[in-house]
């Protein structure tokens, strides 16, 4: 799913983080702050299961 999602977005694999939810996501967001360089870019994609 990350090679498909890097290809799309014409980004590198290792730049694509997927998650199970907001709670990992956040956690994932905070924990690589520090690391954010100006130009750098987040982005983001809700999906929501419909069952």
């Amino acid at each position: 799913m990350r090679i498909k999602v890097a290809n799309a977005v014409g980004a590198a694999v290792g730049e694509i983080a997927l998650t199970r939810g907001a709670t990992e996501a956040l956690q994932l967001l905070i924990d690589g702050y520090n690391r954010l360089k100006p130009g750098d870019t987040i982005s983001t994609m809700i999906r929501r299961n419909m069952r």
